[in-house]
């Protein structure tokens, strides 16, 4: 189950962990050395470049570039459970962690509550919780049995049940763990009294009602679905989406224009002007990203306190995301450009 913050936290127990982190982030991937990688003849190339970095471990054993997957993964397990040695303070890291196990969850439920069996690489081998353990309180929550699942969790795969059972649409599956994951990961963020993290899960918020309203705009939906699906927890409230939809592309300039008096102007601006015309939320997505890279900027003036790690862990997310990107382009013979204009920004 995920930690909770302390009531008091004293920032100074945060010295030895933020002096690790400084040398840690040494070692995050440049635009260089992801130059070097875009210029590479094939992804096999890509793996011999990694093979330079601390990525080395990961790629032990592994010489083939289409199971790029497991090397990451492998990698994102190494980070957070060698970081696990060292920050005291748990919560710190379940507080993204927890966004792993939400994921894990509406994976667990398709697959119960549709058949669908999950892909090799679907489920997320990190989190708070074991996947397997998460599995087991899915089956026992959907069952009615005792279970030993965060009651967070378990409301999540309640809510999820009768949603779909009524509906029968898969998407309320969705829809019922995500405001579950926004509703726990907000009330952390307070609890944590961290600003930075407080204007991450509030961005996020935000930028998934903008992106909820675009694809329910796009595809005609009423306001009443756009009512069920918008988050609360942001710094745009819910009606303030609401008091301007309508069930067509019409709506996004409305939309745009609420954006541009916010501080993701950028992101709405290009990224929904891109959608409106792309029906991709590519661009979107992509500055979304490099927003929040933007969000974690003062953590490097930051001596003492959690919004360090947070940050050097947001940042390996950031890069592993641009590996994939480029992994994948070199696979499909994409010509570097096309890779480039995919990537999101670097931390250092």
């Amino acid at each position: 189950m995920p930690e909770r913050f302390p009531t008091i936290m004293d920032d100074t127990a945060f010295a030895f962990p933020v002096a690790r982190i400084r040398v840690l982030e040494t070692k995050l991937l440049d635009r260089q050395r992801f130059e070097r990688m875009l210029d590479a003849a094939d992804a096999a190339e890509v793996y011999r470049i990694l093979a330079e970095t601390e990525y080395a471990e990961a790629l032990a054993g592994s010489d083939d570039p289409n199971a790029f997957e497991q090397v990451l993964g492998a990698e994102f397990r190494r980070v957070y459970h060698y970081l696990g040695t060292f920050v005291t303070e748990k919560a710190v890291l379940d507080s993204l962690l927890l966004r792993y196990d939400f994921h894990n969850l509406k994976v667990l439920l398709k697959q119960a509550l549709l058949g669908e069996e999950p892909s090799p690489d679907s489920l997320f081998q990190v989190g708070t919780e074991p996947a397997s353990a998460l599995s087991q309180g899915v089956t026992a929550v959907l069952d009615g049995k005792p279970h030993a699942m965060p009651e967070q969790y378990a409301d999540a795969v309640r809510e999820a049940k009768a949603l779909y059972e009524k509906s029968l649409d898969p998407q309320q599956i969705d829809i019922a763990v995500d405001r579950r994951l926004f509703e726990f990961g907000a009330k952390m963020a307070r609890e944590s009294k961290s600003q930075m993290l407080q204007d991450l899960w509030q961005a996020w918020v935000d930028l998934a009602n903008f992106r909820s309203f675009a694809r329910a705009a796009a595809r005609g939906r009423d306001i009443s679905f756009l009512a069920q699906v918008l988050l609360e927890g942001g710094t745009l409230g819910r009606k303030s989406f609401l008091d301007i939809y309508k069930p067509s592309t019409d709506a996004m300039d409305d939309l745009v224009a609420l954006g541009n008096k916010t501080r993701y102007r950028n992101v709405v601006s290009s990224g929904l002007g891109s959608f409106k015309s792309t029906r991709s939320f590519t661009l979107f997505e992509k500055l979304s990203d490099n927003f929040t890279l933007f969000l974690l900027d003062p953590s490097k003036r930051i001596s003492l306190g959690l919004e360090p790690v947070v940050a050097y862990l947001l940042a390996k997310e950031n890069e592993i995301r641009n590996l994939r990107i480029i992994l994948t382009g070199k696979i499909n013979r994409l010509p570097a450009e096309s890779i480039r204009e995919r990537l999101r920004d670097v931390y250092v």
